[in-house]
């Protein structure tokens, strides 16, 4: 594993019940990571988006398995080649369950900063449309009580009242 310096925290500041804000400052006091709120970084236009994140080697993700989800097919759909680390903070939290990144956030993201702990990369697949437009793919599969819950939370959002 290559060592890498150039991190950015992405902070939902909603995930763990609002306690996102303490880690993350936490986070940010403890190592060299540039932090940017969730919600600002989905409020800028795609270009910006492609813009700010491509100048970072590693994106690490303060937030549930939504807010990864939702960053693993932005990373996808920008074509990055930026590792992404789930850090998990919320629910639960499967992706970052299964890479082992779960428990002591500072320390993770030590470890990624130099190479020693595995991230994501994001594969990119498109998938192309009759109607010619070409999107990128992401494939999840969800069972069991994990499904019963995303499947709550999206009739939530669905309706409004969020997660």
């Amino acid at each position: 594993m290559q060592k890498t310096e150039h991190g950015l925290l992405i902070c939902n500041q909603k995930a763990g019940n609002g306690s996102a804000t303490k880690v993350a400052k936490e986070i940010r006091l403890s190592t060299p990571v540039e932090m940017m709120l969730f919600h600002d970084l989905l409020a800028l236009p795609p270009e910006q988006q492609q813009e700010v994140l491509h100048e970072f080697t590693q994106l690490f993700v303060l937030g549930g398995d939504g807010t990864t989800f939702s960053m693993l097919q932005l990373a996808s759909a920008l074509a990055l080649e930026s590792g992404v680390t789930a850090l998990g903070l919320g629910g639960e939290n499967v992706v970052a369950k299964h890479m082992h990144t779960f428990d002591d956030k500072v320390s993770v993201v030590r470890r990624v900063l130099n190479g020693q702990h595995s991230t994501v990369q994001v594969p990119v697949y498109n998938v192309d449309f009759p109607s010619g437009e070409a999107l990128p793919l992401m494939w999840n599969l969800h069972a069991g009580f994990s499904a019963n819950v995303l499947e709550n939370i999206e009739d939530l959002r669905a309706n409004g009242s969020g997660d």
